[in-house]
């Protein structure tokens, strides 16, 4: 009987307690409703605050951790559910028990979800380092790989895949091609994925450890921050020993590098680290590892045929030297180049449309030159690039050729360090045009070739001295011939009290800081008294360190002593006293780039030939009164060019929000006779900028060029912009982060008749998460949105954007299509497609874009009369590049691809053919045929006898080269999926 009464009382307390909870969620229906809106809106604040960390690491190009991105997800669904039960409780009457009941117990358990998630919410860090970018070369379209190269390509490609193989020496003379011929190494190791990291690093004839350190670690993404040298090359090591597999490229060494000393491993315990060497001597390579063992190859570059030279000399001078005036004349430039590829494109290119008695002249010249003798240089190339330069016809460029000398090796030299800033872009367009500059992978940046670089600092000796590496000062009697002195990349410890250069121009001394000392150098104001010729002083400092007040201090006296000074250039320093440079009164360009002030610069009045100022990212010292005032620059009628910040670089008057726009309107009404005058800057807190506000901004509207608009949170579209001013002079218009822009153009709001954009030349969207379309809708009549003048167009990460264009549009001319990532996009264009021209169109590139099933119609597909390079990856559903609409009403047989060179497929999963209709296909000048990883794509066409392809010779299948001799590419494309062979073909 006690057991029973025991079992019946169990039960009873069972019972009870889930009808007392179930009476429970009766009682507190309203509490279980209130307690759950609090713990949402707490549950939103912590999301917010993530999400503020996550984009601010996003702008910083870092990687977001997943979990966070999962717990975001989750938590965005918990809300969503969170609030519909909400709004459902909002509504529920008094007497539904049943509702109110399973309301308030969901209530109950949303609550208890949401106080979990809250406390899980809390992250030591949102994102990761972003992975180190890929090794980029500008692009070496003019450059042309001959047999004999491809074949020392394939012998180092092999090297490279042989596991015994750790170290690759490839030696010849200067300017015979081998930093030329190791760049398309590293772009077919990349495209081959061989090695996840992949390093570069200039040494030059002054070998530097820690820069080699620190490009190296970059790649790998790694920081040196150890100043102790030891330490650095431990760690190094270690990381270099850890990676699978990472190839390393030091170019142009020019005396022994101990690689131990660097922390690159070598030999048996080299990891999977693999070395390749670019030297002008072998005994480079023989010093620094044993040249005959197993573990290394070394590989000599020679001269190019005299068959491979012509090809080349007609590239660059053009097809008119096989004509009989000029034939004759060009095998003796033939014979004078030597076989020497940078000969070869520097003299072709400089007589390029050249009459016959100058081919004549010419060859005069290159016999009777007498070459200086520059270690590890051919005569001939250094006869070939002074008669290069001698018949540059502009006496500017020829100027900026050797003003370019001035800067280290490999430097990255910045256009506009240089000289006649007015028409500097087209001046180093004509050098680049001569390949005696180069382009570099920093933008507005150029680079010069070594070997060039050798001929420039040799032929401009007797004016020009280039100091490198100095500790101490050079003797002063031997400086006083020169006109330009550079001391950049140094670490003198001490400048004489005099220096007496009456010739001196051109001074640039970038002193770096060095590892034996860290107080400021201390440089005499009487240095400047003995170089009062001085046109351009640029005294930047490379430590970004505030250590140097006290070198400023004393320094800035002296300027009084420059009287002919035209350039001024200081980074990174107190100026405690700005009175003497107000009295340059010959300054024309004035940077004083991450500066402080101790005092305002009340003088800048002055300086009324100034035609640029540069005070971005400095900052005043003490109080407000420092800034610079507006009033005092009321006379700078000549100014063309501004940088700076923040308008709180600008004294306010009546206002005192740092980011209001009223300042500039104050400081435009100041220089309102100004002809040139154009605003750059970036205008921090973009929350704190209205759209309304940029009414101030209306007097320099219709004189914009580039237009970047960033982090503007009310912006949805351009129309308060174009209604401002017209926007009639744009060129460039970059849209980054506007969380509310969802069109380019608001359809709605023109009433009048507009061309609107009509010099656009690039556009570009970017992080838009709302963008849609480039317009809403129909303009009204008279309104035209026509772009004729654009030649790029970009979109990257906007998932909203469902297609391109939204037809009917009228003929676009753009040159350039780049679309990476946008997953939403389902078409290229909206509408009907025979209404869509692009016969400007050039490059194609679109990657990411799932939902994307065709790229272009046939009827857009027969218009693209220019295009020449198409690259396809990573579009998960795409099935064809070309196919017809059943809505088009013209039927289509023929599309002719007349001059696309290049086509690239890569990871499009679901590619079936180029085309699946009957279409007759024709590629004219199709040279380069490249598919990857497109497992469906077992034909290339519809029908075995619609393609032709007249100057294919060679197509690339998952790695395998393919040799072509006009078999139609279905047969080949059959074969592939087949049998997967790792050996060159023949068909």
């Amino acid at each position: 009987m006690d057991v029973v009464t025991c079992i019946a009382g169990k039960i009873g307390e069972l019972l009870v307690e889930p009808i007392g909870r179930q009476i429970g969620h009766f009682i507190h229906y309203t509490s279980n409703t209130v307690k759950l809106q609090e713990q949402v809106k707490i549950l939103e604040g912590v999301r917010d605050d993530l999400q503020v960390s996550v984009d601010a690491a996003k702008r910083n190009g870092e990687v977001i951790r997943k979990e966070v991105q999962n717990w975001i997800s989750m938590v965005d669904g918990i809300l969503s559910e969170a609030n519909k039960l909400l709004g459902k409780a909002s509504k529920v009457r008094f007497h539904n028990l049943a509702s109110r009941y399973q309301l308030s117990r969901k209530a109950e358990e949303k609550t208890m979800e949401i106080e979990k998630q809250k406390n899980e919410g809390k992250f030591d860090r949102v994102s990761n380092p972003a992975p180190p970018p890929p090794l980029l070369f500008p692009s070496q379209e003019d450059i042309v790989i001959f047999k004999s190269r491809e074949r020392q390509v394939e012998e180092i490609m092999e090297a490279l895949k042989d596991n015994k193989i750790n170290f690759i020496g490839i030696y010849g003379m200067g300017g015979v091609g081998k930093t030329t011929l190791v760049k398309e190494v590293v772009k077919r190791a990349q495209e081959d994925m061989l090695f996840p990291s992949i390093a570069m690093v200039v040494v030059s004839q002054t070998i530097d450890v820690k820069k080699i350190q620190d490009h190296i670690a970059e790649s790998l993404g790694l920081k040196l921050d150890e100043v102790n040298e030891q330490n650095r090359v431990s760690r190094l090591l270690a990381r270099l020993k850890e990676e699978n597999k990472v190839l390393i490229i030091l170019d142009d060494i020019w005396a022994r590098l101990d690689l131990a000393t660097v922390g690159i491993p070598l030999g048996h315990d080299h990891g999977g680290c693999k070395i390749i060497v670019t030297t002008r001597r072998k005994q480079v390579c023989d010093t620094m590892v044993d040249t005959r063992s197993e573990t290394a190859k070394v590989i000599p570059i020679n001269i190019l045929s005299e068959k491979e030279s012509w090809v080349l000399l007609k590239k660059n001078a053009g097809a008119e030297i096989e004509s009989l005036t000029l034939n004759s004349f060009a095998k003796d430039i033939l014979r004078e180049c030597g076989g020497l590829p940078i000969a070869l494109v520097t003299v072709g290119r400089a007589m390029r449309g050249r009459d016959p008695d100058e081919w004549q002249e010419a060859v005069r010249e290159l016999r009777k030159s007498q070459p200086e003798t520059i270690e590890g240089m051919d005569e001939d190339v250094y006869r070939c690039l002074q008669f290069s330069y001698t018949y540059l016809k502009d006496k500017k460029a020829k100027k900026v050729f050797k003003l370019c000398c001035l800067f280290p090796e490999d430097f990255n030299i910045p256009i506009e360090d240089l000289d006649a800033r007015r028409s500097a872009h087209s001046i180093i367009k004509n050098l680049k045009d001569s390949f005696l500059l180069l382009g570099s992978d920093e933008e507005g940046c150029v680079k010069m070739h070594d070997v060039v670089r050798d001929v420039a600092l040799s032929m401009a000796s007797d004016y020009f001295r280039w100091c490198q590496k100095l500790e101490d000062w050079p003797d002063m009697e031997e400086m006083k011939r020169y006109t330009g002195i550079s001391i950049m990349q140094n670490e003198v410890s001490q400048f004489p009290d005099a220096w007496d250069c009456p010739n001196l121009k051109i001074l640039l001394m970038h002193i770096e800081k060095t590892r034996l000392r860290e107080e400021a150098i201390y440089i005499p104001a009487t240095v400047l008294t003995g170089m009062k010729a001085l046109q351009v002083f640029d005294r930047r400092d490379s430590s970004r360190n505030r250590f140097l007040a006290h070198f400023l201090r004393s320094l800035e006296l002296g300027f009084s002593q420059l009287t002919n000074l035209r350039t001024l250039m200081l980074q990174y320093y107190y100026i405690v006293d700005t009175t003497p440079i107000g009295e340059l009164k010959m300054l024309e360009i004035l940077s004083l780039k991450n500066c402080t002030f101790r005092k305002p610069f009340n003088t800048i009045g002055k300086l009324t030939n100034l035609r640029l100022l540069d005070v971005e990212f400095s900052s005043p010292h003490g109080d407000s009164s420092s800034k610079f005032p507006i009033n005092a620059m009321s006379t700078l009628s000549r100014l063309e060019e501004l940088y700076f910040l923040s308008f709180d670089m600008l004294r306010p008057t009546d206002f005192e929000n740092p980011y209001n726009f009223y300042r500039i309107n104050a400081f435009l009404s100041q220089v309102e006779g100004s002809n040139y005058l154009g605003l750059c800057g970036e205008f921090g807190g973009g929350s704190n900028i209205t759209v309304s506000s940029l009414v101030c901004m209306k007097p320099l509207m219709p004189r914009t060029n580039f237009l970047y608009l960033d982090s503007l949170e009310e912006l949805k579209n351009i129309n308060p912009c174009l209604l401002l001013g017209g926007l009639d002079a744009l060129k460039i218009l970059v849209i980054v982060n506007c969380p509310s822009f969802a069109y380019l153009i608001n359809a709605e709001e023109f009433l009048g008749r507009y061309a609107l954009l009509p010099e656009l030349e690039r556009l570009c969207f970017q992080d838009l998460d709302t963008f849609k379309a480039l317009c809403n809708g129909e303009l009204p009549p008279g309104t035209s949105l026509s772009m004729r003048k654009l030649k790029y167009l970009a979109f990257f990460r906007c998932p909203e954007l469902l297609n391109i264009f939204t037809l009917p549009n009228p003929q676009q001319e753009f040159e350039q299509l780049q679309v990476p990532e946008e997953k939403g996009m389902k078409n290229i264009a909206k509408g009907p497609t025979e209404q869509l021209q692009l016969p400007k169109l050039q490059i194609v590139c679109i990657n990411g874009c799932q939902k994307l099933r065709v790229i272009f119609p046939a009827s857009i597909a027969q218009g693209l009369e220019q295009l020449k390079e198409l690259e396809l990856e990573d579009c998960d559903e795409l099935e064809a590049i070309v196919a017809e609409r059943e809505e088009e009403e013209k039927r289509i047989d023929k599309v002719v691809f007349s001059q696309l060179i290049r086509i690239r497929l890569y990871k499009l999963h679901n590619l079936k053919a180029f085309c699946m209709d009957s279409l007759t296909l024709k590629w004219p000048f199709l040279e380069e045929l490249s598919v990857d990883s497109c497992p469906k794509m077992k034909t290339f066409a519809a029908s075995d006898g619609n393609q032709i392809t007249p100057k294919l010779k060679e197509i690339k299948i998952n790695a395998n080269y393919i040799k072509f001799n006009g078999t139609n590419l279905n047969a080949i494309m059959k074969y592939h999926n087949k049998e997967k062979v790792r050996t060159v073909l023949s068909f």
